[in-house]
């Protein structure tokens, strides 16, 4: 590679994650071809981000969820963000996980590391493998982070990791080095199973600090944790813990009171106030009657 010639760069991104990295790094990556598609389950928002960025700066941009090998053969380097769908293997793949690997191998790792409570959020850099998420290490990046916090703002906190993976990847390309990376440690690895509709619903038998974090970490740009509630399902946009209250015997998810519109919820540990919610027609929701039970499923 001559050092004199600048890199070139294609970047495979898509949703939220992907339209945060590319305005992030696009002066120093300075991309000449970008593919995208359309994700199920997230709005347009970061669609119109990345065609604006196209404008701006003047890069190919094309909808296509599978580009050929022979399409991405070209580069010296490809950063994939966000992405869904398998691609071609090829030397030049740079893998983006938003996880401190080993640790949240799979599906929806930030979602996961929210549920549970982690001190740090992690993104790492890695080479393609045989089986996801397994490849070398090239670079990692951790952030501190504290609770009560959103999926939304997790995202935000996230933005200077993915930054500085990329950033610690390029400069190691321009400088003349291979891409070595360091093999993942197989004793540390841990998994993250892939989520679906079913599992936004919210259980009520859990205790209310682990309910306050599930309605958070599958806020925007999901589509929310949800909830049945007379007879409809309804969606959790804001919720908060209550006090702490001794039952002679706890029924979860059961409304102990209603003030101002927020009913105050029974858990299996703990109670929970709703402070806002939304029917499936995106109408804030009026709790009106008391004796109501809060269930799994319609």
């Amino acid at each position: 590679m001559n050092l004199n010639t600048p890199l070139t760069v294609c970047a495979l991104v898509c949703g939220t994650k992907g339209a945060n990295f590319l305005e992030d790094t696009i002066e120093f990556l300075q991309p000449t071809m970008v593919y995208t598609y359309r994700q199920k389950g997230e709005g347009s928002d970061y669609l119109e981000r990345i065609n604006s960025l196209s404008q701006r700066y003047g890069f190919q941009l094309e909808m296509k969820n599978r580009p050929s090998f022979q399409e991405l053969k070209g580069y010296d380097l490809c950063f994939v963000v966000g992405w869904q769908f398998l691609l071609p293997t090829t030397e030049n793949l740079v893998i983006f996980h938003d996880s401190p690997l080993p640790r949240y191998r799979g599906f929806s790792p930030t979602v996961s590391q929210l549920l549970n409570e982690e001190p740090c959020l992690g993104v790492t850099a890695l080479l393609p493998s045989e089986e996801p998420d397994q490849g070398p290490i090239l670079a990692q990046s951790l952030v501190d982070i504290s609770y009560p916090i959103t999926l939304q703002e997790a995202l935000t906190a996230l933005r200077s990791a993915y930054s500085a993976c990329a950033k610690e990847v390029f400069d190691c390309v321009a400088n003349g080095n291979p891409l070595v990376g360091q093999e993942q440690d197989e004793t540390q690895a841990t998994y993250s199973i892939w989520r679906n509709e079913e599992d936004m619903w919210v259980d009520w038998e859990q205790d209310a600090q682990y309910i306050t974090r599930f309605v958070n970490a599958l806020g925007p740009p999901y589509s929310g944790a949800k909830t049945a509630c007379y007879g409809r399902t309804i969606i959790l946009n804001r919720v908060e813990p209550g006090p702490e209250m001794t039952f002679e015997q706890r029924t979860p998810g059961k409304f102990w009171s209603i003030r101002d519109n927020i009913p105050l919820v029974i858990c299996g540990r703990g109670t929970l106030r709703i402070l806002q919610a939304q029917e499936s027609s995106g109408e804030p929701v009026n709790f009106t009657v008391l004796r109501a039970r809060l269930s799994k499923y319609r």
